[in-house]
């Protein structure tokens, strides 16, 4: 079979493929960042849970026009080498190589410097607003973070602003239940009831109540890595993308798969 990744050297390969051959691409991301970082050191596990969205969001959105912010930055080993570091990444946190963590610097699809915890939807929601005060109502602005990061002040300052803002500003909730350790705290408890009880989804969401202009929503697409997840995933910000308006989207993640 022919290898799907040779052959992608920015998302703009990425999105002549169809839609059939993105499970494959799949495979082969994920065994490429495998077969680098175990011989370098990096933070694999992060980047193998979030393949599948890696693709996906590379695949509908036009980055690097539209903006994609990731928390921490560790989880974006895929986003690096589907962004035209794939014949560098073996320098990935080496002397004179690449960075460990998305940089503005590097590249222009590292729409904001990071490697500290819970900025992303502050600095996707700043990105949002100067959009709209350019007239740029058809960007895309979306941020990228954990179960783990969110708990923090930061964080929720962002979406208390976010949800009486007019920015244009997708939320991606990656809860995998982990951060450095296994994710504790009242909040890591309300996720993982939510992500079994469908009804409390519904009726006692806390990023609803965040977000809390008429129409708006969260979602929650559920997935362990493979077809399947990246259907759904693919799915799910291909119906919501359009929106204008901040909007929170949680998906659920493993830590690692494959390893």
């Amino acid at each position: 079979m022919k290898n799907l990744l040779d052959n992608i050297s920015n998302p703009s390969d990425l999105r002549k493929l169809n839609p059939e051959q993105l499970p494959q691409l799949a495979k082969e991301l994920r065994a490429f960042i495998i077969d680098i970082v175990a011989t370098k050191e990096g933070h694999l596990g992060a980047s193998l849970g979030v393949v599948e969205l890696t693709i996906a969001l590379h695949f509908l959105f036009d980055t690097p026009t539209d903006l994609l912010v990731w928390d921490v930055g560790h989880q974006a080993y895929g986003h690096k080498i589907l962004t035209g570091r794939k014949d560098v990444f073996h320098t990935n946190r080496q002397f004179e190589g690449i960075a460990g963590f998305p940089s503005i610097k590097e590249s222009e699809y590292d729409a904001f410097g990071v490697g500290h915890s819970s900025t992303s939807i502050s600095a996707a929601l700043g990105m949002a607003i100067a959009s709209n005060l350019k007239g740029e109502t058809e960007k895309q602005h979306i941020a990228v973070i954990g179960d783990a990061s969110i708990a923090s002040g930061m964080a929720f300052e962002a979406l208390n602003h976010a949800g009486v803002s007019k920015a244009n500003l997708l939320i991606i909730l990656n809860d995998n239940a982990i951060g450095i350790d296994p994710s504790v705290g009242a909040l890591k408890e309300y996720l993982t009831k939510v992500k079994t009880d469908k009804r409390l989804a519904v009726q006692n969401n806390i990023i609803k109540a965040l977000n809390n202009r008429p129409g708006n929503q969260s979602v929650v697409v559920t997935g362990r890595g493979g077809g399947s997840a990246l259907k759904a995933w693919a799915d799910t910000v291909s119906e919501i993308k359009d929106v204008k308006h901040a909007y929170n989207e949680g998906v659920m993640a493993r830590k690692g798969i494959d390893l």
